[in-house]
């Protein structure tokens, strides 16, 4: 049986659904996280089944988000800033 933290994501799942859709292609995501292409793959495979979700379409050599995929970004975007305007604050 799963830990009830392994249904949920992480910073690190957020954080990689924000650059894949910030970036052009999967290479330049997972460079932007200081991450193989493979260990990129891995990690979206791991929030679809975590989600029970598909989260992005092949389409050609491209990736392009489902509608939950880009509902969760829009998400994620937001959570990220959140906790970036929470460290300015704390910081100062």
């Amino acid at each position: 049986m799963d830990s009830i933290m392994s249904r949920y994501l992480s910073l690190r799942h957020f954080e990689m659904l924000v650059s894949v859709a910030r970036c052009s292609s999967m290479a330049e995501a997972a460079r932007s996280l200081l991450i193989t292409p493979s260990a990129l793959t891995h990690r979206l495979r791991e929030a679809e089944r975590r989600l029970g979700l598909q989260l992005y379409e092949k389409q050609g050599r491209n990736l392009r988000p489902t509608q939950a995929g880009r509902i969760l970004t829009q998400t994620a975007e937001r959570i990220l800033e959140d906790i970036e305007q929470s460290e300015r604050v704390a910081i100062s």
